[in-house]
């Protein structure tokens, strides 16, 4: 069988995959089980970026966002399992905890719990976990290993709004007030915002995207927020990786 004809029937299997369509998906990979390893180098989203070269098993985490998360996608992950699809490089379990699609539909940690029960090694108590997936807009999955055991840090906090806590929790460095801000400012949580503001936080860190708390309260449309920064007289010159301002 040739790479062209490969790709074919891979694109059929997603297209099942992505319908929830586990009857046809079962079918193709039981006459192809090549599919379970086969990783694809072509079209939007597998030439380039972090779905380069993407697996079957990478798909079920709905990151990136191509079409909707079909509402079975357990039993779907469930067969690529049961099949043989690989697990153990960790790359689906990064996928899920920092979907968005996963994390509202709420099927991120269901589907993790999968992964290590096939062999996936990951702690979900590293409270890294739950900074992973609230910089990447998946708050219900951060409050999920939260929930599970996870301890919270002062970043955690800020972006799910737990002022008292903050303002009960003693000294801090000055990484972690950064990265509070940056967190609070992100997810609109202004009280929390201006409590961080008030112990010093640097309003200049930036972590993973490149873009300080004042760019991703703008982004975000966080207007109070905003009006607090504003107040606050943070800098309005300041710049992004990408060389933009907040104007």
């Amino acid at each position: 069988m040739d790479e062209a004809q490969q790709y074919s029937f891979f694109r059929e299997a997603v297209e099942a995959l992505d319908a929830g369509d586990s009857t046809t998906l079962a079918k193709f990979i039981g006459k192809h089980p090549f599919l379970l390893n086969y990783r694809c180098t072509q079209g939007e989203w597998y030439e380039s970026g972090y779905f380069a070269g993407a697996t079957l098993m990478n798909h079920v985490a709905g990151n990136p966002i191509r079409v909707p998360l079909p509402k079975n996608i357990i039993e779907v992950a469930e067969l690529l399992i049961s099949a043989g699809a690989g697990v153990e490089d960790n790359y689906t379990v990064g996928l899920l905890l920092t979907s968005h699609q996963a994390a509202v539909a709420g099927v991120a940690l269901p589907l993790i719990d999968l992964l290590i029960g096939a062999g996936a090694k990951v702690d979900l108590n590293d409270p890294c976990l739950v900074t992973l997936a609230l910089m990447n807009q998946a708050p219900e999955t951060a409050v999920a290993l939260l929930e599970r055991g996870a301890t919270p840090t002062l970043a955690h906090l800020a972006a799910l709004g737990k002022l008292e806590a903050i303002q009960n929790g003693g000294s801090y460095s000055s990484e972690e007030l950064g990265e509070a801000f940056l967190l609070g400012c992100t997810y609109g949580q202004t009280d929390c915002v201006r409590a961080l503001h008030d112990l010093g936080a640097d309003t200049s860190r930036e972590v993973e995207t490149g873009q300080p708390g004042f760019h991703r309260a703008v982004h975000n449309g966080h207007l109070e927020t905003v009006k607090l920064l504003l107040d606050r007289k943070v800098d309005l010159s300041a710049k992004n990786v990408y060389g933009g301002t907040v104007l």
